[in-house]
């Protein structure tokens, strides 16, 4: 069975990945699949990835889109919060790369499926229209609760909405492997460039001296637009290091030898998680503030408060759960797939 994974991960001109967390995702999909016997290809709509740094097809436009479907046998689009509007006053993004691809599958008779994807709040007309149409008569298995209300509020009918849980999850034992592997003891600050803005050089020299050194990691490396791009330059000064150019893999190198993970990026978190690095939950959006609660972690706060509290290690007990319903969901998900696949 050859299955296309689409998901928003993309690749710099560099050969990195612009989104870290996204790049995680796809990878731990695409391994999960191939492990269950699937010939698995990510699609990636940027440049060409470095070897060694997770395989993608690229593809260019409409006509590039609709050749990859064509060719696969089922289409999987997931995870991370794709079902978002993520361009502001303008049509397209997200909404509108779902809809087309999911038009694509019923013109070319390939199957569509949602597999742990996280669903925001969505007002504008249009493209909450476009998620509707995407979602029309397809298969989801969305990542957390709150998620599944809100595809369930864009028309997707109870039989076919199961509640999954984040992809990310489906390496939690390579993850929790890692746990104590780099170095000297160091925090590790992984906001997103919104959050880096308000970081103040005295809030940095504090938890310096609490924490020994910083890191700051980069989850979106994008030269010109990366997390760390919106830190006044006191305040970058007084970090160890900043990264740019890192595999996921290295950036979990990072969190999992840390002491201390303070985050608004979703997937850093998660990472900290499941190697049981204690973590401070940063930030006002909707699946950071889940997240939290969901593991035990206090309620996300402003950056520079998070520089001076206490961290918690995540829940393992709601941990285990979140992993058992991943692994659960993906059972269902390849029976789907072999099922739709033979019909």
């Amino acid at each position: 069975m050859k299955l296309v994974v689409l998901s928003a991960d993309r690749t710099l001109a560099s050969g990195y990945a612009a989104n870290l967390g996204d790049s995680f995702l796809t990878d731990a999909l695409v391994q999960a699949l191939s492990e269950e016997g699937a010939t698995v290809e990510a699609v990636d709509f940027g440049g060409r990835r470095r070897e060694g740094y997770g395989a993608r097809r690229s593809v260019s436009g409409f006509s590039g889109l609709a050749r990859t479907i064509g060719s696969a046998d089922a289409v999987v689009i997931g995870g991370g919060t794709l079902l978002q509007d993520d361009v502001g006053g303008r049509v397209g993004g997200l909404p509108r790369l779902m809809a087309v691809t999911s038009l694509l599958g019923w013109l070319l008779r390939t199957p569509v499926v949602f597999f742990g994807v996280g669903c925001d709040p969505v007002h504008r007309r249009v493209p909450r229209s476009l998620l509707r149409a995407a979602l029309w008569r397809r298969r989801v298995w969305a990542r957390d609760e709150q998620s599944m209300q809100r595809c369930s509020g864009l028309g997707v009918a109870a039989a076919s909405l199961s509640l999954g849980s984040d992809v990310s999850l489906l390496l939690a034992d390579e993850i929790a492997a890692m746990r104590g592997g780099d170095g000297p003891n160091h925090g590790v600050v992984a906001l997103a460039k919104a959050d880096s803005e308000g970081l103040t050089h005295p809030a940095v020299l504090e938890a310096v001296a609490r924490w020994g050194s910083l890191v700051f990691v980069q989850m979106f490396q994008d030269e010109s637009v990366g997390d760390a791009s919106t830190l006044s330059r006191p305040a970058r000064n007084g970090f160890a290091r900043v990264t740019d150019g890192l595999s996921w893999r290295e950036a979990a190198a990072v969190v999992a030898g840390a002491d201390v993970v303070i985050a608004s990026r979703m997937h850093a978190l998660y990472l900290a998680l499941m190697a049981g690095t204690p973590a401070i939950p940063v930030g006002d959006l909707a699946k950071v503030r889940s997240f939290a609660r969901e593991f035990g972690l206090s309620e996300p706060m402003e950056a520079a408060d998070a520089m001076k509290s206490d961290p918690r290690v995540g829940d393992s007990a709601a941990l285990d759960v979140a992993v058992a319903r991943a692994c659960t969901a993906l059972r269902e998900l390849m029976d789907v797939l072999r099922s739709s696949v033979r019909s």
